[in-house]
C-alpha cells in the first residue's frame, strides 16, 4: 500500500514539474518574441 501511494505521488510530481517547465518556457518564447517584435518595429 504505501509503496503504490508513493509512486503514485512521484509520478504526481513530475507530472507537475514537466508542466510547470512547459509552462516556463512557452513564457521566456513569449517574452523573446515579443522583445523580438519591439525591436523590429
Amino acid at each position: 500500500m504505501v509503496a503504490t501511494v508513493t509512486t503514485t505521488t512521484t509520478t504526481v510530481t513530475t507530472t507537475q514539474l514537466l508542466l510547470g517547465l512547459i509552462l516556463f518556457l512557452l513564457i521566456i518564447g513569449l517574452i523573446i518574441i515579443y522583445y523580438k517584435t519591439l525591436k523590429n518595429n
